[in-house]
C-alpha cells in the first residue's frame, strides 16, 4: 500500500500540505542544522530594509 492510499482511508487530502511553517522557523532550523552539521561554514545574520 503507498501513502496516497493510507492517507485517503484517513480522509486526508494528499494534494494539501500536511505540516504549515513559517518562513522564521524554517530559517531558524536551517541555521540550527548548518551549525551542527555545517561547523565550518560561515552564516552571517542579514537586517530586514523596510
Amino acid at each position: 500500500m503507498n501513502a496516497k492510499n493510507l492517507l485517503k482511508r484517513k480522509g486526508i487530502d494528499s494534494n494539501k500540505p500536511v505540516l504549515q511553517i513559517t518562513r522564521e522557523e524554517a530559517l531558524i532550523s536551517i541555521m540550527e542544522a548548518i551549525k551542527i552539521y555545517c561547523p565550518s561554514v560561515k552564516v552571517e545574520e542579514m537586517l530586514k530594509k523596510i
